[in-house]
């Protein structure tokens, strides 16, 4: 019988409450409150917190603290790997990171999910903690690609490649914004006589 760590990283349901996920899961948060404590001037134990927490580290990799994750060891990042302030990687499923990405603030890799079946839910919920979960999809960004925009990537990114959906993001809102200028600036004149007109007859 498969155990509840290898059910989650085949991205099946499982049960997040089993001892082992826990310990592992108790693992991981440990090593990154000790990380979040530190200081700009203990990078050397930042490099070593980062070396116990992850499954692989490739050189200049950084992390500016805080940071968040659930596991730790299910994450493989590459060279001069950075990730700014709040990042945040739930690795229940694997995610590997290639060489020179770069995160912005308050970015988020999110594998895990829930069943959206009502049945599944209100069968695990009569259970107290018992929250079977399933793992959406795994992440793996290669050499230089951009992450940016609240943005769900549910593939793989190749080298050099800034993604699709964030180019059609960009575009859609070049359109709204073009598409509701020239409305407003009607507007505007408008609202601004209307405002005057209102304050003479106060006035008067």
């Amino acid at each position: 019988m498969r155990t509840q760590r290898e059910k989650m990283l085949a991205g099946d349901l499982y049960i997040a409450s089993d001892p082992e996920l826990q310990a592992l899961s108790h693992r991981g948060k440990t090593i990154v409150r000790t990380y979040n404590e530190t200081t700009e001037e203990q990078n050397d134990l930042r490099r070593q917190l980062l070396e116990q927490l992850w499954a692989k580290v490739g050189e200049h990799a950084y992390i500016e603290p805080p940071f968040h994750t659930d596991y730790g060891q299910h994450t493989e990042v590459g060279d001069n790997f950075y990730m700014n302030y709040d990042g945040i990687i739930i690795d229940v499923a694997p995610v590997k990171i290639g060489n020179n990405v770069m995160f912005g603030p308050r970015a988020g890799i999110y594998t895990a999910g829930h069943p959206i079946d009502a049945a599944i839910r209100n069968e695990a919920s009569n259970s107290a903690n018992r929250l079977p979960s399933a793992m959406m999809f795994g992440l793996a960004a290669m050499s230089s690609s951009i992450l940016a925009l609240p943005l769900a990537v549910t593939s793989s990114l190749a080298q050099d490649q800034l993604s699709p959906k964030i180019f059609l993001i960009m575009l859609s809102l070049l359109v709204i914004l073009a598409t509701c200028y020239v409305p407003l600036r009607q507007q505007i004149p408008s609202y601004g006589k209307r405002k005057s007109s209102a304050i003479l007859r106060i006035r008067r």
